[in-house]
């Protein structure tokens, strides 16, 4: 199954969302499917394919250092970048180098809570973060770091782990979302749909049912589920199910997706690179970017075009040279391997 146009479709929601959010814009037409339930999504997708990663890897060592050339290189290069134009356009004094740092040092540890924005740079903004969509990364690498234990769990309990790490999260939601939403929305709390994208990989893995199902069937399942999602996207009563739904709703549009193998796959640099375009154009004293049909027009293209030169300038060989690091941590394993068994052999 290809994720890559189900991604960037995803990704181009969230640019809507924040679109209309950062400037106000707020026509009809404007409006996409909910921006939770599509960050829901990619939660789902990351459950079905970094677990997928975690167990085709022959060592821990060398999932981490894919992970790590597939997520960071681009980020911190977006994170630096905002630092820099936001220091230009603020004109940054003699002294500010130690805020600078700081919002550096929290942003590139993925701890943007810490530190969203730097100089009064949007003080007078309706959102203050100059990147918004950060605070979905820092769920990302805690479920990647927590991977290998989640597979392990699930190796040693195949019938009961995952049911038991779903019904987990779900509790934590329900215990915390009433003291602080914020809080429910990060781990644990989020992990049921991680959980519910391992579920569907397990499930497609052992049947190929979905895939002999006619196309309008698939299509009936992805606008269900989708508006099921969407319905009761926030609804307290209903969080049991919203993982639910939200996997209906990508294993059936994934099903109906193309085959785009040889199409680079931009969806995290759009996702990446839209919240500063937005707001770098759009604040007071630029005025490049009045809201509107034409001012979204101008951010898209300006998003697809830092998006495609991010996936060929930074993104692709990033992950290369990843998998050739990999590759070499893996041989290097099987070489000592291979080494302490014939120390064994000599010895006997």
């Amino acid at each position: 199954m290809d994720f890559t146009l189900l991604r960037l479709l995803l990704a181009s929601d969230v640019v809507l969302a924040h679109y209309r959010e950062l400037t106000g814009f707020g026509q009809w037409w404007s409006h996409g499917f909910s921006s939770t339930v599509a960050v829901q999504a990619f939660f789902v997708i990351s459950g079905w394919i970094v677990t997928a990663s975690y167990e085709s890897s022959s060592n821990v060592g060398g999932f981490f250092v894919r992970r790590i050339a597939r997520l960071y290189p681009l980020y911190a290069v977006v994170v630096v970048a905002q630092a820099f134009f936001a220091s230009i356009l603020m004109h940054a004094p003699a002294g500010s180098f130690g805020e600078i740092t700081h919002y550096l040092a929290a942003n590139l540890s993925f701890a943007n809570f810490l530190k969203p924005s730097l100089l009064g740079f949007l003080d007078q903004a309706r959102v203050h973060a100059i990147n918004p969509a950060l605070w979905t990364l820092k769920i990302e690498v805690m479920f990647y770091l927590s991977v290998p234990l989640l597979v392990t769990f699930n190796r040693w309990y195949p019938r009961q782990a995952l049911a038991a790490m779903f019904i987990a999260s779900t509790a934590f939601y329900y215990l915390v979302d009433p003291i602080s939403g914020e809080l429910a929305k990060q781990l644990p709390g989020q992990l049921r749909f991680f959980v519910a994208g391992m579920v569907c990989r397990r499930l497609l893995a052992k049947t190929s049912y979905v895939q002999k199902l006619p196309k309008a069937v698939c299509l009936l399942l992805t606008l269900t589920g989708l508006a099921a999602a969407q319905f009761f996207d926030g609804n307290y009563a209903f969080a049991f199910f919203q993982p639910l739904f939200v996997a209906i709703f990508v294993v059936a549009a994934v099903r109906l997706s193309p085959k785009l193998s040889h199409v680079p796959d931009i969806s995290f640099g759009v996702y990446l690179i839209h919240a500063p375009i937005i707001h770098f154009l759009h604040q007071d004293g630029i005025g490049l970017l009045e809201p509107g049909p034409h001012g979204l027009a101008v951010v898209l293209l300006a998003t697809l075009a830092f998006a495609i030169v991010g996936s060929y300038a930074i993104e692709q060989p990033a992950i290369r040279l990843g998998h050739r690091l990999s590759q070499h941590l893996s041989e290097r394993r099987n070489a000592r391997f291979k080494s302490a068994v014939e120390s064994l052999n000599e010895a006997k």
